[in-house]
């Protein structure tokens, strides 16, 4: 009774990096990408890790892109006031027919009606 191993037999197959630089652009960057994400083969925890990594991201991101949303709103909103603040109650409804007007004709050369109001009560 005999043994026998098996010897990988040499292959004809480019490697792994002979492969790669024949790929165009996009593939190679989409192999780095997953190679800098998940690495050569299953890695459970260092994916883990990335996705809780790129959790936390979001989270700080988040609370971060609020209050600059907010600053934005509120600058804007100021802006509001100092051009508009002088205006007689006259001046502000005509300027509103005037947005609203504005408002119908970019609905209507666009197509979309989804924008609904112009101006607020007070």
């Amino acid at each position: 009774m005999s043994v026998m191993t098996s010897t990988p037999e040499p292959s004809n197959s480019p490697s792994s990096v002979e492969r790669k630089a024949t790929l165009p652009w996009y593939a190679k960057l989409w192999g780095c990408v997953q190679d800098a994400t998940v690495g050569y083969g299953f890695r459970p925890i260092r994916v883990s890790g990335r996705l809780l990594a790129l959790l936390l991201l979001q989270v700080a991101l988040t609370a971060a892109g609020h209050d600059l949303v907010e600053a934005t709103v509120d600058q804007v909103l100021l802006r509001e006031v100092e051009l508009t603040g002088e205006f007689t109650p006259d001046q502000r409804n005509r300027l509103t027919e005037l947005l609203h007007l504005l408002l119908t004709d970019v609905q209507q050369r666009i197509g979309d009606d989804r924008i609904t109001q112009v101006g607020g009560e007070e």
